[in-house]
């Protein structure tokens, strides 16, 4: 049944079926026959469909089938790219649906390349080209013994390593010996439709070998056995089980056919038709047919390839919707094994602290001429999984970038294979996804802004005044003005202002109104200072009625609305959103210190506020006493009374203005207008002073306050005076050319447009050009941390503009990727890259914190314009004190020049004598300040009801 002599002699010999021609030819020609006569044909490899298939069963698995179970490999593996390397033009047909993978979508593009090859061609300069397009997976469908001279060229030139991955798509790869051929370290993959375990393999096995050496032949259990072999018993034993079925019926005769006649076998659509639907488990796993005679259900075994033979990896299955199984071996365990023992080239570049070179430089070599977080990472992941490594600094000191459709840097060398992998501050970003392979992000960061730290400003003399504009400290002063005049004007207006002078006396034929011009100003200052005076309108008292509630018409309250709330009552739009969360008591906090109430002020103005209150007191002293308006009668009902008394003594003088520090006033009060301006100084000294002390709120006064003309990259873009720009060919600076954030953009345009250049060749000269001022600098955030712990003059402007992560990077298809990724996870989650940066990144004590939650205590700088009031206070008030005695001694009758007499006064008011004195002789004296503003005979005309 299988020769092929002549179609019509078999027909006339009489047959069931035909079993497998290889040619593709004679397959077309047994179709033909087999469909005329209505004999089965069962073929078992490869052909292509044809329009009726009615009487054609294949056993070899279905091509479209098969190549799924490719692209699903390929698809599982990560591949980015490809090249198909083939030498039967049929082989575009049979893997039709790999070549459909997508190559144009941004997010699962692929790149795949064609190379044809003659039967007769030689592999060496093949192979040589291929290397230049640093290509790094093959699929490979050629016949074996071609695969084996392709892998001896390609190990020739160095492709043949771990970085190079083959998929064979030959279901015989298990019948070549490997272990004699040169495959290297690369991975290499097949697929295998038998299955060596299984009871139907080890029965045929058996059936074999007992038939050649029934034959003669001296055969082993060892010998491999072919795919179509294996595929040829299961189409006969498959046929006879048919047969033997459909037999029991009634018994099956062979017809003799002739190509001439026009009888069919009659028999042969039972047979077919059986067939499909009989279940059948052979040497090549669980066979069904579908209705179009194809083999669609079957089981593939991915093997790779190794020096020590075939080893399964995993299993490939039709019936689990052609889902890609690896076999449980351990994660990693190949990479593992790979990584132990090799050394690996490692590309990087010095940049602080990443990696840095030791000093002095020739007293080191090799690796330990380097230092920083990426040799100790290295260090970690190397004292993990067993591996040596030499650092070679990348040659053009760059990252990588793509420049005219070639990368350079780091990217351009992995690509190159002059290093097996990049450790350096390498962000992964699209692109260079794209090109190579990252592990999992070691660090994560984000673009930020770095910028020089504006300098500390001396607070202004008077700062005290600018928690208030301009403005409203005018209308403040032209109200109390008003207010003042104001009031003077009511209060003579006012009958009930008009009082007797002496409440002993009510017969008096006078009355006074206490609100005079001065007196009016000084009930206001009194107000203003928060002082009050001795003095007050007058007042009647009023009356409040009692509120009663009765019954309730709406409830106003913390009352949640629930299910049996809102189907009882009605209630409104809620005012307040909330939810239920956890009440736990604080951590107990840590006893302030005994004197915490003194933190709120520095020393220096506690010395200087002492300092003031002695001083002010004693002043006080000095012009009360030489102020005559401060002599006053001490008996007002006593006219005669020559003695008169000065209340600010020394001791009331400390009371007077310590009860001013307190904010409790005292009953002594300045009658004179020198003493009054000395007071009223001092009060509002104590006024900003205490405020200042109790609030502790105010930036103005209590905090140092650095303005930056930059808060956020928005403000950058809206200015033109401050350049700003990355590093060249950067990642942060390819981030703002293609990004589509409108702010971004028109940043881009920005730098892109400034001249000179705004992107520095690398990080350390873009910091020296922010320390000069006037330029912002866009960097990595973890570079930036670095930068502002280290040098006090920068300072991070906002926050991360990005979100991405360094990682490192291998050539494409690497077999390293996946075990360093779990090396980095491993160290992730114990901590350890955490202590690293730490140990790299900070620095104790460098650099005072600026960015503290409490606000700084005031120093002297804050407060000197309140001093400077006190100081002017205290000078107007010694002016006026002596034109008050002047004008004092000018009235008087009987005196001793006015010189002589101040100079007397001094003497004994240093002397600290008594309060009492005789009463002073002049020719206008009144007892008591009159100034009425109708004529009034008798007070009693003027009482009001």
């Amino acid at each position: 049944m299988c020769g092929f002599p002549s179609a019509c002699s078999f027909l006339e010999e009489g047959m069931a079926a035909i079993v497998g021609p290889k040619s593709p030819s004679n397959i077309a020609v047994l179709h033909s026959t087999c469909d005329t006569f209505q004999i089965p044909l069962l073929l078992t490899n490869w052909a292509s469909k044809s329009q009726d298939r009615s009487h054609v069963i294949n056993f070899y698995p279905e091509t479209r089938v098969l190549a799924k179970a490719y692209t699903e490999f390929i698809k599982s593996d990560s591949w980015k790219s490809f090249t198909l390397i083939f030498e039967d033009n049929e082989a575009l047909i049979r893997l039709q649906d790999i070549l459909q993978l997508p190559t144009s979508s941004k997010t699962s593009q692929m790149k795949i390349t064609l190379r044809h090859v003659k039967p007769d061609q030689d592999f060496t300069k093949f192979m040589k080209d291929l290397s230049k397009m640093s290509e790094t997976n093959f699929v490979v469908d050629l016949p074996l013994h071609r695969v084996r001279e392709l892998f001896i060229a390609a190990d020739k030139i160095k492709m043949l390593t771990e970085y190079q991955k083959y998929l064979l798509t030959s279901l015989d790869a298990h019948t070549v010996d490997w272990a004699h051929n040169t495959i290297g370290r690369s991975n290499i993959t097949a697929f295998q439709l038998i299955t060596p375990d299984s009871n139907e393999f080890k029965t045929y096995l058996k059936e074999w070998i007992f038939s050649e050496q029934t034959g003669g032949k001296e055969v082993s259990s060892k010998q491999p056995i072919t795919t179509e072999a294996a595929l040829l018993y299961d189409a006969i034993l498959m046929l006879s089980r048919a047969l033997n079925e459909l037999d029991r019926g009634r018994p099956l005769e062979l017809k003799s056919l002739y190509c001439d006649g026009s009888a069919t076998w009659e028999y042969g659509k039972a047979i077919i038709s059986y067939m499909k639907i009989l279940p059948f488990q052979g040497t090549t796993g669980n066979i069904k047919i579908d209705r179009n005679g194809q083999r669609t259900s079957f089981t593939l075994d991915v093997v790779k390839i190794t020096k020590q033979g075939i080893e399964k990896q995993g299993t490939w299955d039709t019936e689990e919707s052609f889902h890609y199984k690896k076999k449980e071996k351990g994660e990693f365990g190949d990479a593992k094994d790979l990584l132990k023992n090799t050394t690996l080239k490692v590309t990087t570049k010095i940049n602080d602290p990443y990696l840095m070179k030791r000093q002095p430089e020739n007293e080191f070599t090799g690796n330990d001429r380097y230092e920083g977080y990426c040799k100790d990472l290295l260090e970690k992941l190397a004292e993990k999984f067993g591996f040596h490594f030499i650092i070679t600094p990348v040659k053009d000191d760059k990252h990588g970038s793509l420049v005219e459709g070639t990368w350079n840097g780091m990217i351009g060398e992995l690509l190159r294979r002059e290093a097996d992998i990049a450790v350096a501050d390498l962000s992964i970003t699209f692109d260079r996804e794209k090109a190579v392979d990252f592990t999992m992000p070691f660090m994560n960061l984000g673009i930020s802004i770095l910028f020089k730290k504006p300098a500390k400003k001396t607070p202004p003399l008077f700062s005290f005044f600018q928690p208030l504009s301009i403005e409203v400290w005018f209308y403040m002063g032209t109200a109390y003005l008003g207010i003042t005049l104001y009031l003077f004007i009511l209060a003579r207006l006012s009958p009930y202002e008009w009082i007797y002078p002496s409440p002993q006396r009510p017969d008096s034929d006078t009355v006074e109104n206490r609100f005079t011009l001065i007196n009016s100003f000084w009930f206001m200052m009194g107000s203003l200072m928060r002082r009050g005076c001795d003095f007050l309108p007058s007042k009647e008292s009023s009356h409040f009625a009692e509120v009663f509630a009765e019954e309730a018409d709406i409830a106003v309250a913390d009352l949640s609305i629930t299910y049996d709330r809102e189907d009882a009552v009605d209630f409104t739009m809620p005012f307040m959103n909330l939810g239920i969360s956890i009440l736990f008591k604080k951590p107990e906090k840590q006893s302030p210190p005994l004197f915490s109430f003194l933190k709120p002020l520095s020393l220096e103005v506690w010395f200087y506020m002492g300092t003031a209150f002695l001083g002010v007191s004693l002043f006080l002293f000095i012009l009360a006493r030489l102020s005559p308006y401060e002599w006053v009668n001490p008996h007002p009902c006593d006219a005669e009374n020559e003695v008169v008394e000065n209340q600010f003594t020394l001791l009331n003088s400390f009371w007077f203005t310590i009860g001013s520090i307190m904010q409790q006033g005292s009953d002594i009060l300045p009658r004179a207008v020198s003493t009054r301006m000395v007071a009223s100084s001092w009060w509002f000294f104590t006024l900003i002073m205490i405020s200042s002390y109790t609030a502790n709120l105010a930036a103005f006064l209590t905090a140092q306050r650095m303005s930056s003309p930059i808060e956020s990259a928005a403000d950058l873009a809206k200015q033109t005076t401050i350049q700003y720009g990355s590093v060249k060919d950067g990642s942060t600076m390819n981030f703002f050319k293609s990004s589509n954030y409108p702010i971004y953009k028109r940043m881009w345009s920005f730098m892109e447009s400034q001249r000179p250049s705004v992107f520095p060749e690398n990080n350390h000269k873009g910091i020296e050009r922010v320390k000069m001022g006037n330029y912002a600098f866009l960097m990595e955030s973890t570079s930036i941390e670095y930068a502002t712990e280290r040098d006090c003059e920068l300072t991070r402007i906002g926050g991360e503009l990005d979100s991405k992560g360094y990682g490192i990077a291998t050539p494409p298809g690497s077999p390293y990727r996946g075990i360093l990724s779990s090396g980095i996870l491993a160290l992730q989650e114990s901590q350890q890259l955490q202590a690293l940066k730490d140990k790299w990144w900070k620095v104790k004590n460098r650099c005072p914190d600026d960015s503290g939650s409490s606000s700084a205590e005031m120093g002297i700088r804050n407060v000197g314009g309140v001093f400077l009031v006190l100081g002017i206070g205290s000078f107007l008030g010694v002016i006026i004190v002596v034109l008050e005695f002047v004008w004092k001694a000018n009235k008087m009758l009987d005196r001793e020049p006015i010189p002589s007499m101040l100079w007397h006064e001094l003497k004994a008011t240093l002397s600290f004598r008594g309060s009492t004195r005789p009463a002073p002789k002049d020719g206008d004296e009144p007892s008591v300040e009159k100034m009425p503003m109708v004529n009034m005979s008798k007070i009693e005309d003027y009482k009001f009801s």
